[in-house]
């Protein structure tokens, strides 16, 4: 009537969408999951000859990464958009929105060289590190030229203004890093349970916030005077100097 035998087989048939399947599961260390998905899927693609009906899905935290790095091509964009028009906003000039748009770029070089110093590769949080560094580094910015306009609408020379506003606004400027760096810090340094999600992202505000205030407090100020100027600038020089007699101020 029948034949018994012991044999191998599946302890549990899972399915999804109406479809049976069999889950094969890795780990990726030492690397980020997008390349080595790639890799396998080449390899897999040459090696490996599917029966008909069969199909591979690449699912996983390979297909969340790839869901967030789409979501993000359309945030970072919005992002940049809302922050330039809040800029344009603050100082009603296109040419001071981009002066403070320029050190946005800038600011990516902490992030990437403390992200290639740590070891870790990009990922959504190391993203969303680099919009908060996106963030500080406009707020800066602002800091900085609102405070270099108020001091040129005073009356002040357009070099003197420069430099009195970098010395007026030293300690805000330094005082805005160090909270972020050492209030980040922390989760920079964790090896516990949870900091493969966090880390990137303190990662790159820690290692972008240090380079922030050098980026600020030199390099901005130097762009301000070298493509800031404008170009009636001695007639608006005759002006304030003129409004300073007026208010018996020293020319």
């Amino acid at each position: 009537m029948a034949r018994i035998e012991l044999v191998s087989g599946t302890a549990y048939v899972y399915r999804e969408d109406g479809s049976r399947y069999v889950p094969v599961r890795f780990s990726v260390r030492g690397r980020d999951p997008a390349s080595a998905v790639q890799e396998a899927q080449a390899l897999v693609d040459r090696e490996v000859q599917l029966p008909p009906g069969y199909r591979l899905d690449w699912v996983g935290e390979f297909r969340n990464l790839q869901e967030a790095v789409k979501r993000l091509l359309t945030t970072v964009p919005v992002a940049l958009i809302i922050i330039m028009i809040l800029l344009y906003v603050q100082f009603g000039n296109i040419r001071e929105m981009l002066l403070v748009m320029a050190m946005v770029p800038l600011s990516l070089v902490g992030g990437i060289l403390a992200l290639g110093a740590a070891g870790l590769n990009f990922s959504v949080p190391a993203a969303i590190g680099f919009l908060a560094l996106f963030g500080i580094t406009v707020m800066e910015g602002i800091i900085l030229l609102s405070h270099f306009n108020h001091l040129r609408h005073e009356g002040m020379g357009w070099r003197e203004a420069l430099d009195q506003s970098g010395q007026d606004r030293l300690r805000a400027v330094f005082m805005t890093c160090f909270a972020s760096f050492f209030g980040l810090l922390p989760m920079a340094l964790a090896t516990g349970i949870g900091a493969d999600v966090t880390k990137p992202l303190a990662i790159v505000v820690v290692g972008g916030i240090g380079f922030v205030p050098i980026f600020i407090l030199v390099v901005f100020p130097a762009l301000v005077d070298l493509l800031g100027r404008p170009s009636d600038l001695a007639r608006q020089e005759a002006a304030l100097s003129a409004r300073r007699e007026r208010a018996g101020l020293p020319a």
